[in-house]
């Protein structure tokens, strides 16, 4: 063999891009799962940590269920999460006169999994702000509007919605039920393994530094938050985070991803 070859065999493979980085990941539980696959695929580290796990909303006990679906002109789901418990409550059957609205791509990828034909989705931006002023949002007046949504939601879409003239109804049909395991994230703060902490949601952010200690809350205000939500980004302020947030084109694991690869590998240097 040559020394050329033998050089070459012994030289060491390139570092996957996201080596050496630490994310935690916070959505609830049973969707973390995709996304911690892709970071470790590219040499990262994934610590899903779901601050609340979601269940059902139960009426007498049994499921909600909607009993005059194609007496709304649109559904609005709110989350994927919405879209999961809504389809339930549809006796997992799309109605055949209601047309489906989305407030953004994860939302709409979740309602055609679920067999939808055709899901609205806005043409720029992402959220109720930006399904709001959207085309065909634009001009609702007298059309039946449900929107759909987690218990304490934000009554901000369904007060929108009917400034413009629209007849809106909601329901809550799922709750957020706190994670009890705070001790675990306790001690990767205070291992230092972590760098990001992905934060979807205003809810998710006031909950994780609310389950820690003072020095473990201290510890979590010097991590870098990956989001996409103007309104986590008010919180993080609020709450004294030290370092400006990445911030996502959307919440979706692609958008989410490509962020943190853009951030953590930096511009590519020129020759």
């Amino acid at each position: 063999m040559s020394k050329v070859s033998e050089n070459s065999l012994r030289r060491r493979p390139e570092p996957k891009p996201l080596a050496g980085l630490g994310v935690l990941l916070t959505r609830p539980e049973g969707q973390n799962e995709a996304l911690a696959q892709r970071i470790e695929a590219l040499g990262g580290r994934a610590y899903p940590y779901p601050i609340f796990t979601i269940r059902p909303l139960l009426w007498h006990g049994k499921p909600l269920a909607i009993s005059r679906p194609n007496h709304y002109d649109w559904l609005i789901f709110v989350s994927p999460n919405a879209a999961e418990y809504g389809f339930r409550a549809l006796g997992q059957r799309w109605p055949r006169r209601s047309k489906l609205a989305a407030v953004g791509e994860g939302t709409a990828r979740r309602l055609y999994e679920l067999g939808a034909r055709q899901v609205y989705v806005p043409n720029s931006g992402f959220g109720s702000e930006a399904l709001v002023e959207s085309t065909d949002f634009k001009s609702i007046r007298g059309l039946r509007c449900l929107v759909l949504r987690g218990r304490g939601g934000r009554d901000w879409l369904a007060a929108q919605l009917s400034n413009k003239g629209a007849q809106v109804d909601t329901l809550e049909i799922y709750e957020r039920v706190r994670s009890a395991a705070g001790q675990v994230l306790e001690e990767k703060l205070f291992e230092g393994v972590l760098d990001v902490v992905t934060v979807t949601s205003a809810q998710t952010l006031l909950a994780l530094i609310e389950g820690l200690s003072e020095e473990g809350a201290v510890r979590l205000r010097h991590l870098l938050l990956l989001t996409a939500g103007s309104r986590v980004l008010e919180l993080a302020r609020v709450l004294g985070f030290v370092r400006s947030p990445l911030v996502a084109t959307g919440p979706g694991d692609e958008s989410l991803l490509r962020t943190l690869l853009e951030w953590w590998t930096g511009p590519e240097e020129e020759v």
